[in-house]
Formats: C-alpha cells, structure tokens, sequence
C-alpha cells in the first residue's frame, strides 16, 4: 500500500522505483526495534559489542592525528573520520560513545570511563568542528550529574562560566561556525524553508512521493549534489501523515518495554539529531541503538531479558 501511494504521487519522477528503497527502510527499522527489545542476549555478547565499539571510538579518535584525514570544506580543514565524510563520520562516532557507556552501566558504573568518554567527544568536536555533536551534550553532562559529586559539579561548571565564559563562547563561535552569517547555516535555512513551503501547501499530511523532497532541492538550487539536508522534513514531505504514522508506531512499540525517562530522550535527541545529517535512519546509527535498547528494556522474561542470562 505505501509503494502504491508514493508511486502514485511520484509521476514528476516517471515512476523511478525510489518506494523500493524507502519501504524496505522503514520496515527495516521495526525490525531493528523488534531485535533490541526482544532477542536475548548474554553479557559477555554485550562485552563484545562494548569492544568492538570501543576499538572503532578509539582508532576514530586517533585518526585527528593523521593529516591525510583532514578534508578543506571551504571553512578550513576539518578531520572527515574514518567514513567518506566529516558528518557521516561524526554521527556514528556520538552514538558509539552512548553505547559504549550504556553497556559499561550495566557492569561496573566505572565513573573513569564516562570522563574518558566526555572528553573524547569534546576533543573529536573541536577537530571536526561539527555542530550537530552540541545535541550530545546533553546526554552526557546529565551522566556527570547523576554520577558525580553534585556540589562539586555545580561548583566547577559556575567558577568555568564566571572566568571563562566569554572566552569559550568567542572560541567556540569560530570553530563551530556560529556566527550570525555563516553560509552552511544561512543555506541549510532556505532548504528547510522550501520543505516547510511544499509541507504546508499539502496540509503537512498529503505525501508528495518517494524522494520527491530531494528532488525539488536538486531542482531549486540547480546543484545535483544537493540534499534537503533533514531527514524530519525530508519524511514528512515525501510520505506525509504515513511518516506520522510511523513514528507513533515506533513510540508505541518502544513505550511498552523502554522507560521514557530523562535519560532516554536524551538518548532520542542524539538520534533525532542525526536527522541534519540525512544519518537518522541508517543502519550504522541504528546498529549501536539496538545495544542501547537491550541494556534499556525491563522485560521481566528471563529469555529476553539480559540480566537474567549469565
């Protein structure tokens, strides 16, 4: 039904099989959650996934040393990671991280480790100069707080803002790319714009087809290697209420084992922010978030549940 529907609103695209690619997706993602919340698994396979996890975070993290790594972008030269590019690279190294210290939480809490983590992610930030990894923050300084000496936290972060706040901001600023004019900021808004315009001229619900959010981009700016660059808007525009419908699905789904506490929607930023990068729904994002999802789900199974399996 939803192959027929988008290649019915998809003759602008002479009926290119591009349904073939996004329907398989989504059903691909029901399967991912599907796996995480219900296949059991033992800790010492969660020990192997938080290793080889860790050895990816670790030789990405050193590769800011190897020069050949870094790409000119026309902002500077950036480290593009061990992927094809500077934020496919970063997307999977900030949910990485996640996993690892969820697996970690499971056995020791090892407040060590989390530091180790943070401060990776602040160096590998400063190399790729990716503001997308901002939405990461979140997550792990809500770890430091609930892991950590509070008065001290609290008392740390207020004597680094008094001092140094203007500084960092000033640096911060340049290197993220955060001024008002910046060109990746000022073109990524006129491509949300032209979403939101074809969104709202089909009532936010009526689908255009199966890639036709990528193709208006193409045709608008006349530049074929141009994307919408938002994978919400990209959706919403090609399959309208049906990706509504979607997400409801995959909320319902998850609600019934997963707590939606504080931490986890951080962890659902993390992933919603993948979105600038079109990196929401793949499979390498994906991958590390079925880990997340055993370690988080409280089915009372003893067959499902990895806590009961020594």
């Amino acid at each position: 039904l939803l192959e027929a529907l988008a290649i019915c609103q998809n003759s602008k695209l002479n009926f290119q099989p591009y349904p073939l690619v996004d329907c398989p997706l989504f059903f691909s993602i029901f399967t991912f959650i599907y796996i995480g919340l219900h296949f059991p698994i033992k800790k010492k396979e969660l020990r192997f996934f938080k290793y080889c996890f860790f050895f990816i975070y670790l030789i990405s993290l050193l590769g800011i040393f190897n020069p050949s790594l870094y790409r000119d972008t026309g902002d500077g030269f950036r480290y593009s990671g061990l992927f094809h590019a500077v934020n496919f690279s970063a997307s999977i190294f900030s949910i990485l991280g996640i996993a690892i210290w969820e697996i970690e939480k499971t056995e020791r809490k090892t407040v060590w480790i989390l530091l180790i983590l943070i401060m990776s992610l602040l160096i590998y930030i400063w190399a790729t100069s990716t503001r997308s990894l901002l939405f990461t923050l979140p997550y792990w300084l809500y770890q430091l707080y609930t892991r950590c000496n509070k008065t001290v936290l609290v008392t740390s972060i207020l004597l680094i803002c008094i001092l140094y706040l203007p500084s960092i901001i000033e640096a911060v600023s340049v290197k993220l790319r955060l001024e008002e004019n910046e060109s990746s900021i000022a073109t990524r808004s006129v491509l949300y714009l032209q979403l939101l315009s074809g969104i709202r001229d089909n009532y936010g619900i009526i689908p255009h087809g199966s890639h036709a959010a990528t193709q208006m981009i193409v045709d608008f700016t006349g530049d074929p290697l141009f994307s919408p660059h938002n994978d919400i808007l990209t959706y919403i525009y090609d399959w309208g209420a049906v990706f509504y419908i979607f997400c409801i699905m995959i909320g319902i789904n998850l609600k019934k084992y997963i707590s939606f506490n504080i931490e986890f929607c951080l962890i659902l930023l993390v992933i919603i922010a993948c979105a600038l990068h079109n990196m929401m729904l793949s499979l390498y994002i994906w991958i590390p978030f079925i880990i997340i999802l055993t370690t988080r789900r409280n089915i009372n199974d003893p067959y499902t549940n990895f806590k009961a399996i020594s």
